[in-house]
């Protein structure tokens, strides 16, 4: 007896929203990112995109003089791996403030 090829499933159909609960879609040139925000200190300033095509800048709003966070234990790096963070940070937040004076 041969055997029975199984039945194809039925597609899953999406379910129906309201239309009040839909955000509205951003066109398909603009990204967005959710990325949630576990730092403990929350920087008063904010950082977002410019311009169009090819034409993209970075550009910076808000207090850009308040002091580096201190150094916490972290489990995931060593203590020169923070080190080495910190002076990062120390470094581009200088750089920062001296392209925010040009």
């Amino acid at each position: 007896m041969p055997k029975k090829k199984p039945s194809p499933k039925p597609k899953a159909r999406p379910v129906a929203t309201e239309k009040s609960s839909e955000k509205p879609r951003p066109s398909a040139s603009l990204r967005t990112y959710e990325i949630p925000d576990h730092r403990l200190e929350h920087p008063k300033f904010r950082v977002y995109q410019s311009g169009e095509g090819s034409n993209v800048e970075y550009k910076i709003e808000g207090d850009l003089s308040a002091p580096a966070p201190p150094i916490r234990e972290s489990k995931y790096l060593s203590r020169e791996q923070c080190l080495a963070l910190y002076r990062w940070m120390l470094l581009n937040r200088r750089m920062e403030a001296v392209l925010e004076n040009l």
